[in-house]
């Protein structure tokens, strides 16, 4: 054995014990899961079968799928993701997982090919930190923030159609000045005629009572003289009567001499 390779020893049982360090100080804080390239699973340490509600023994030899969604597990996404991962692309962020009694957890991770000699991926694994709660409140927030927009939304509008109220409301009180002024135009002009109608009615009304003085002179006249004319006419028939009586006297003393003088001569 050469010195180099004596040398070498210390400082690779160094490295290894570094390495082995490291990886027990994430199996302590984190939740761990081996894969092999195609999802089946490997292994997983007490934080990840705590936080998923296992037993090592119930999920060794099975698809990663029983962790997710049943209908996502059949989405091409899905397939696409184990794909990338068999090809040797790194891939982290937030994912939604189902525990072993059908509850949502949400997990921060990130999913690491490991490559053997050859350069092939012979594992994958996966280092995880429930984040649950963080994302409750996340979701939370963000459902509130849509509200608080949908609200603001709804007064914006509100607010628009308030405005466009107010604008019709506008036009309509100028088209109703106009209106207006325009009618006390056509109404000064109505008085005007009314006016002249009332004076033109004035005068003949006036008029009328001229009219109506002198008709009633005329008819004072034409009684007085139908007055003087029924007095003559009662005047002539008086004095008709009386011609006309004396008349018959004197005939029916004519008669009698007439009559009488034979007799007395006969006698």
């Amino acid at each position: 054995m050469s010195e180099h390779t004596e040398a070498s020893k210390p400082e690779t049982a160094k490295t290894e014990a570094d390495l082995n360090g490291i990886m027990d100080a994430i199996d302590r804080s984190q939740a761990v899961i081996e894969f092999t390239p195609d999802g089946t699973i490997i292994t997983a340490n007490e934080n990840f079968l705590g936080a998923l509600g296992y037993e090592l023994e119930e999920i060794q030899g099975s698809h990663h799928r029983i962790f997710v969604d049943p209908s996502y597990a059949e989405t091409a996404d899905y397939r696409e993701f184990w794909k990338r991962l068999n090809k040797g692309v790194f891939d982290t962020g937030q994912y939604k997982r189902i525990t072993k009694g059908g509850k949502e957890i949400w997990i921060q991770a990130s999913y690491n090919p490991v490559f053997d000699e050859n350069g092939l991926v012979s594992k994958v694994v996966k280092f995880a930190t429930d984040i649950t709660d963080q994302k409750i409140r996340e979701i939370e927030a963000q459902a509130r923030e849509a509200e608080q927009k949908t609200v603001m939304q709804d007064m914006l509008e509100n607010i628009n159609s308030a405005t466009n109220q107010i604008d019709s409301g506008t036009t309509q009180i100028a088209s109703s000045s106009q209106s207006l002024a325009s009618g006390a135009s056509e109404q000064a002009a109505s008085l005007e005629e009314i006016s002249a109608s009332l004076e033109e009615l004035s005068s003949m009304t006036n008029q009328n009572a001229d009219n109506a003085t002198q008709a009633s002179t005329l008819s004072d006249e034409a009684q007085a003289n139908a007055d003087k004319g029924s007095q003559e006419m009662v005047a002539m028939n008086e004095a008709n009567w009386g011609w006309r009586l004396s008349r018959k006297t004197y005939a029916r003393k004519s008669t009698c001499v007439i009559v009488i003088q034979p007799i007395s001569t006969c006698l």
